[in-house]
């Protein structure tokens, strides 16, 4: 196989090439699919990574797909709103006005963030994390 390393100094290209070799040994070592499919996505997280294309968002997609193929279950990624409604749900309690506080409480924290509430706990800003638990 031949692949770039995109690197023009002399000694980073052959770090870099030495670490694609080792990382295609690896690959071709891995037991079963699983295992294949596993290290193509590490190599298309490094190729990211060198390029300086790695974002949070297409990290989580890459962790999501290992996860995947590892346990067989989906990563749930949520909306600070979908979040909300997910930690209402297993807030049962006996009491219907701790319910309706509970709601209430949700429903003016989401209207309080707006349009950010579409968004992911990650893309909120610092002090507002903790809130999310």
């Amino acid at each position: 196989m031949k692949k770039s390393t995109k690197k023009t100094k002399k000694g980073e290209a052959m770090t870099e090439a030495t670490r694609l070799e080792a990382l295609e040994l690896k690959s071709s070592a891995a037991t079963g699919e699983a295992g294949s499919r596993a290290y193509a996505i590490l190599s298309e997280a490094a190729d990211a990574t060198a390029k300086g294309e790695l974002s949070e968002a297409s990290a989580r997609l890459l962790i999501a797909r290992l996860c995947e193929i590892s346990t067989g279950d989906a990563l749930k990624f949520y909306t600070v709103r979908s979040w909300s409604d997910e930690w209402l749900a297993m807030k049962k309690v006996n009491k219907k006005s701790t319910q309706d506080r509970y709601k209430t409480s949700v429903k003016l924290f989401l209207a309080w963030l707006d349009h950010k509430a579409r968004g992911t706990q990650g893309e909120l800003a610092p002090e507002v994390r903790p809130l999310m638990g």
